[in-house]
Parts: C-alpha cells; sequence; structure tokens
C-alpha cells in the first residue's frame, strides 16, 4: 500500500496526492469513475454520485485526440454535462496540473 498516489489517463497525470484523501474525495471525474469501480462497498450517496458521473457515453477511444487538450473530454461526463465547453476540447488548454489543497494536484478545468 502507498500514502500517496498518481492517477495517470493516456500519459499524464490527472491528480495526485494522499490515497486517502483520493479514495473519499476524488477531484478529477476519471479519477472518481477509476477508483468507485475499485471499491465494492460504497455510501448510498458516493453510489449515487459515482452513478451521475459514470452516466457519460464511454464510446470507442479515439487515439487520435489532439493531446493538447484534455485527454479525457471525449469520454469525460462532467464536460458532456457542462455542454462541452471550448476549454476542454481546444488543443492550445490542457488542463495544468495545479494544487487545489495542500500535498494534491488535480488537472481538470471541472474539478468535482
Amino acid at each position: 500500500m502507498s500514502h500517496k498516489v498518481a492517477v495517470m489517463y493516456l500519459g499524464k497525470i490527472v491528480e495526485m496526492g494522499l490515497s486517502g484523501r483520493i479514495a473519499t474525495r476524488a477531484s478529477n471525474p476519471y479519477t472518481h469513475i477509476l477508483w468507485s469501480s475499485l471499491t465494492e462497498e460504497q455510501s448510498r450517496e458516493a453510489h449515487q454520485r459515482a452513478k451521475r458521473i459514470q452516466a457519460g457515453k464511454w464510446g470507442v477511444l479515439d487515439f487520435e485526440w489532439p493531446i493538447e487538450s484534455c485527454r479525457f473530454a471525449p469520454r469525460c461526463p462532467v464536460s458532456e454535462s457542462q455542454g462541452k465547453p471550448d476549454i476542454c476540447i481546444n488543443a492550445a488548454s490542457e488542463p495544468a496540473l495545479r494544487e487545489i489543497e495542500v500535498g494534491r494536484q488535480v488537472a481538470c478545468h471541472f474539478p468535482l
């Protein structure tokens, strides 16, 4: 087991921090979906949140998607619920890994 984790999507870190905090309060939509798939027992509230976030259409991943934009945007239910804003799909706006609290970083335009 590790006290700290880094979650990657298509070769980029999307969230990094203490494992306990990420497990209970993921900030990146991909991290949330990934982590919730690992836990078998969830509270009713966490289960409902996971259902809302996972409501997006996964489909077939297009590896030709511009790598300078958000890599998860084509599959992101949060981006989809926001109407697929330009900031998520613009090749010039890749989300930078930024600190959202001490010791915790996330790369997402719309963190949870």
